[in-house]
């Protein structure tokens, strides 16, 4: 009984038995409404004060019935615990106010069970522990000022049933009671904290088993006052004993893995592992959330107490190695939050002025757009004339004045967070944002004349106007110069925040692949990219050719064989062309306006198609000449065992080509140089050795810092486009299916790395190019040993870097099963642990295959990755919400610092500090993941975790200050 008070049995038998408790002796209750045991007078006082009050104890039911049955009460009507076989229910009341919480929960027969409801005045929580986990949690009614338990001082503690006959007991009359044994019931009058439930369903207070026994408590959760800490960088545990020495009459084991693997501790010391100055790590692992412990006598002795601490400081924590920290750039689009450049024109999107019927110039500007041409009703013309910039912000671009530059003869109608206005060219117009929201600014060219064109927006962030080019002399527009080709932007280019932004960190590395537009770029030419001086940084190009024929049948039967080879899809046709079409085979096209007609067969059944490629299809193209070429017009849903059973052929159409080229090398290379960084640049899969020359030509020129060279993106991925040219390629050349696409990619790396040797010059080249090889993490032999073939048997390799992209993270298969009951903690546990085993063995693993070819090893990506498509949830996994709002709050979550803090320690101790490029700087978290260090360009490491977690490893901070430990649990 509480304090050792006695018991008095009411009902049948003088007294009950005891049986063999959970900690020695326990009480039998017999069961029937009219049997229970009570303590007199009660330890509850009347107006318990009111910062609250917590009861429970152990039972095991004989039988899980459906009836109910009191365990433990503060008679009379004031508070209890009851068992329903099928539920648990705390009830409290005062003199005004009743309440209660029920949790459906089925407890085992002839088991153990620990109960306990606490109250915590502070927030009027409610709360039921089972097992030491929280089972249910409400807010309830506040109590009245005369506080708790109103019946008087004297009221009894009840144990077992009590009888439900009495109406001013307030008992319900169901003809059921409660069946078992109680043990080590207990009151507190304060709340009990959850890690004090954990800590008294852990362990007995006194145990003296023989040598041999094992004691292995519940689940110890992280406490609520180190929620809000980076991480939990430690765990201690004390135990002391009646006599003897407490260290060699038990062995203290904890795990931090919920009991799959278990570490030794020694008494009072802070066990962590060997990223923070502690055991090289094994089998055992860094807690996050929670921990276990489990206690075995190697003799007969007493354990009087324990307790466990959680450091939310590392307790001698090594200084953090250095690492060559870099950043993938966030690709400039009008619904990015990166805001990159002082003209926000730069980044706006949504034109198609190419499609004007008078065509653009050199810069992509329209030569004239005529509304009543060029989108009358029911054109075939689209024409928007629209940019939309600033847009998704979630109104985090700046308030104030934005200037709008105007050059040339027509009309434009602005809209967005600053109102509307039709703006007559030319013209300088001040455009005032006060509330920035998430529309941002759009511009609409509605009329440009054919004599005076419109040929210049600019659209400056306010107080980020350039000087003009012949002053500031009122009446004038004030234009700023171009840049022309080949030269660089100046530093005013730049948004003012966004170089601070970079600065500030002392980002010293950027990769520029999503600049590039890298993943399926239709580029291939140099004529082809954008410049500094074009339409914006983002522009999209056009070109149209006019077909001659579309036929069915292959010109010969080599033409034939090559198509097979390449043009994997059925429903292969061969178009020619009215002029040479200045394709490569490779590039993505559209036909459309064709007047033949073909017939196919699958399965048995027959379709009809026409000449022109389905909506949303863009295949690629094999060159087979300079006016023909072959291609499939097969959509998503055409059997791959489809043939042609009749063909009527074209005799007109055309064909459409659509480049995105990114932001210009010029301007790339001038962001680097006004931060002091290198240049990591990804050459497009497409690009020929022309295009190959001059931008070595162009970095060796104007580029100050190193660069990184790599071959496109991920060209072993099989959702980019350049993985599936490379396997069509190596097909192609003869190639066999397999990783025939890796071994391609590595043959046209090492010539692109030989181009830009000669370019440079060997010597020079090794100073300043590092040449690269992105593989899948666990992977590289393939595309090496092509390399190695290229170079010779015993010859160098000639690639310098092994590029792997070593990202953690619980994934979708792990979560999704348990996604609707599995919290932040254990996403956060799942990628602590992914860090500590997978990835770490990845880097290892990398590093040796790296050193057998004496290559070094880099990161083109990485950091957290969770959330976003793959798997197999049913729906699709970025489809299912309430899955990705968990991985959304588990990047939000201050713990995440402490991820990455450990994360890039590992990296730095397995690589030497090798570069790494952080995926990515600032972008939006959402379903299709949660990428951005920041997620606004406003943003700090105040705010965000995953910024705060990395920013030492940038500025080279020293290690953590010293430990702050808390106690998480003792008994």
């Amino acid at each position: 009984m509480p304090g050792g008070a006695p018991a008095t049995i009411t009902g049948a038998g003088s007294h009950w038995p005891l049986t063999q408790g959970r900690f020695g002796s326990a009480l039998s209750v017999p069961g029937g409404l009219a049997n229970w045991a009570q303590v007199w007078p009660g330890p509850w006082r009347r107006n318990q004060p009111l910062t609250g009050f917590a009861f429970g104890l152990w039972f095991k039911p004989n039988s899980v019935t459906s009836g109910l049955g009191y365990l433990l009460t503060r008679q009379f009507n004031n508070a209890d615990l009851s068992y329903g076989g099928t539920s648990l229910t705390c009830a409290v009341r005062n003199s005004s106010t009743w309440d209660s919480l029920w949790v459906p929960y089925t407890f085992k027969a002839g088991a153990w069970a620990h109960v306990l409801c606490s109250y915590d005045n502070t927030d009027r929580s409610l709360s039921l522990y089972v097992n030491g986990t929280r089972v249910g949690r409400s807010v309830i009614s506040a109590f009245a000022a005369d506080g708790l338990f109103t019946h008087g001082d004297g009221q009894p503690l009840g144990l077992g049933n009590i009888a439900g006959t009495t109406d001013n007991l307030g008992r319900f009359a169901d003809a059921s009671s409660f069946a078992g044994a109680l043990d080590d019931a207990a009151l507190w009058s304060r709340p009990l904290s959850a890690a004090e439930a954990a800590a008294l369903a852990a362990a007995p207070q006194a145990l003296r088993p023989s040598a041999g026994s094992v004691l292995t408590s519940a689940l110890l959760l992280r406490p609520a006052g180190l929620r809000k800490a980076r991480d939990v960088y430690a765990v201690a545990v004390n135990w002391t004993t009646s006599a003897g020495n407490p260290n060699t009459l038990l062995r203290v084991e904890i795990s931090t893995d919920k009991g799959a693997t278990w570490c030794r501790v020694s008494n009072g010391v802070p066990y962590t592992d060997d990223v923070y100055g502690g055991t090289a790590l094994g089998t055992c692992f860094f807690p996050t959330v929670s921990v276990k412990v489990r206690v075995s006598w190697l003799a007969p002795a007493t354990l009087k107490s324990l307790a466990v601490q959680l450091y939310g400081t590392a307790p001698a924590a090594p200084p953090r190695p250095p690492v060559a920290m870099g950043l993938n750039l966030d690709g400039p689009v009008y619904y990015s939050r990166l805001l990159p450049f002082a003209d926000a024109w730069q980044a706006g999107g949504g034109s198609d002025w190419p499609l004007v019927r008078a065509g653009v110039d050199a810069r992509g500007w329209p030569l004239a757009l005529d509304p009543a041409l060029d989108d009358p009703p029911g054109s075939s013309y689209w024409v928007a004339g629209r940019n939309k910039m600033l847009t998704e912000t979630q109104g985090t671009h700046p308030a104030g004045t934005y200037t709008i530059l105007i050059n040339g003869s027509g009309t434009v109608d602005i809209g967005g967070d600053g109102g509307g206005a039709t703006l007559t060219a030319p013209c300088r117009y001040l455009y005032n944002i006060t509330r920035p929201g998430d529309w941002g600014i759009d511009v609409m060219m509605t009329r440009s004349l054919a004599s005076a064109p419109i040929n210049r927006i600019h659209v400056f962030m306010p107080g980020q106007v350039p000087a003009p080019v012949n002053g500031t002399a009122a009446g004038t527009v004030g234009l700023p110069p171009l840049t022309p080709a080949l030269s660089l932007p100046p530093r005013s280019f730049f948004n003012r925040a966004f170089l601070s932004k970079l600065t500030a960190a002392g980002v010293k590395r950027l990769r520029f692949m999503d600049w590039g537009n890298t993943n399926g770029n239709n580029m291939a030419r140099w004529a082809d990219r954008n410049t500094p001086s074009s339409v914006s940084q983002v522009a999209n190009r056009v070109r149209r050719i006019p077909i001659s024929t579309v036929t069915c049948t292959a010109p010969s039967a080599a033409v034939a064989a090559n198509a097979s080879a390449f043009v994997l899809e059925p429903l292969r046709v061969y178009v020619t062309t009215a002029v040479p079409h200045g394709l490569v085979t490779g590039n993505m096209i559209s036909i459309m306006g064709t007047n033949g007609r073909l017939r196919y067969s699958a399965g048995g059944v027959s379709y009809n198609a026409s000449h022109n490629t389905p909506p949303y299809m863009t295949p690629m193209v094999l060159v087979t000449g300079p006016n023909s070429l072959a291609v499939s017009l097969a959509s998503w849903e055409t059997p791959q065992g489809a043939s042609i059973t009749a063909c009527t052929p074209s005799s007109n159409g055309t064909i459409e080509l659509q480049i995105s080229p990114g932001v210009s090398y010029e301007v790339m290379i001038s962001l680097a140089n006004n931060i002091g960084a290198d240049a990591w640049i990804t050459v497009p899969h497409l690009a020929d050795d022309d295009f190959v020359t001059r931008l070595a030509t162009l970095t060796r020129d104007k580029l100050r810092g190193k660069l990184y060279l790599e071959y496109s993106n991920e060209v072993w991925n099989w959702i980019f486009t350049q993985t599936n040219y490379a396997s069509r390629m190596a097909a192609l050349e003869g190639a066999t299916a397999g990783d025939r696409h890796l071994a391609w990619m590595a043959r046209r790396s090492v010539r692109i790395f030989g181009i830009f040797d000669r370019v440079y010059g060997e010597s020079v080249a090794r100073q300043r190019v590092v040449r690269l090889i992105a593989v899948q993490q666990g992977s590289g032999e393939p595309q090496l040993a092509a390399a190695q073939a290229l170079a010779g048997a015993g010859a160098r390799v000639p690639v310098d870097a092994l590029a792997i992209a070593p990202y953690f993270g619980a994934n979708n298969d792990q979560v999704y099963p348990s996604h609707t009951t599995m919290t932040t903690d254990d996403i956060l546990d799942l990628a602590r642990y992914d860090m500590s085993t997978a990835r770490r063995d990845v880097m290892r693993s990398t590093v040796q295959l790296a050193r057998q070819y004496n290559m070094s090893v880099l990161a083109y990506e990485g950091g957290q990755h969770m959330g976003g498509a793959g798997g197999s949830c049913p729906p699709g996994c970025e489809n299912v919400d309430a899955m990705q709002a968990k991985f959304i709050a588990a990047n939000r979550d201050w713990r995440m610092a402490g991820l990455y803090d450990r994360y890039f320690r590992i990296w730095g101790a397995e690589t030497g500090g090798a570069p790494f490029m952080a995926f990515s700087f600032i972008s939006g978290f959402g379903k299709w993941g949660s990428w951005g260090s920041l997620e606004h360009m406003n943003d700090t490491e105040a705010n965000s975790p995953k910024w705060a977690g990395m920013l030492p490893f940038f500025k080279g901070a020293p290690a953590a200050p010293p430990p702050s430990p808390q106690p998480a649990a003792g008994h």
